[in-house]
């Protein structure tokens, strides 16, 4: 489990105050934090299922639980400022800031 104050003050802080704007907010900031500890009960579990949907269990990634193609969606979609992201679920396990600005 990830110490909730070090993933606010170290990751989710600095990832939201870098994407700036509406993006760095309390509310934001609040909104992660729940995510985390609702979808991977705060970085306990960081990949869910198998590689396939079909397996039943999911796919999902990281301490938000992102699945694959959601991701790939998201990537496509949406840029940050000057920030353009590939999509890269395997990412999404050990880049926390790379979780969080998606």
């Amino acid at each position: 489990m990830i110490n909730v104050k070090s993933l606010k003050e170290q990751v989710i802080v600095p990832s939201l105050s870098k994407m700036g704007g509406k993006y760095n907010s309390d509310a934001a900031v609040n909104l992660l934090l729940l995510t985390a500890a609702a979808e991977s009960d705060m970085g306990t579990f960081l990949k869910q299922g198998l590689e396939l949907v079909s397996d039943g269990r999911g796919v999902a990634r990281g301490i938000y639980m992102m699945e694959p193609p959601t991701l790939e969606d998201t990537c496509k979609r949406f840029s940050v400022g000057e920030m353009k992201l590939a999509a890269d679920p395997t990412r999404l396990i050990y880049d926390l800031c790379y979780a969080t600005t998606l």
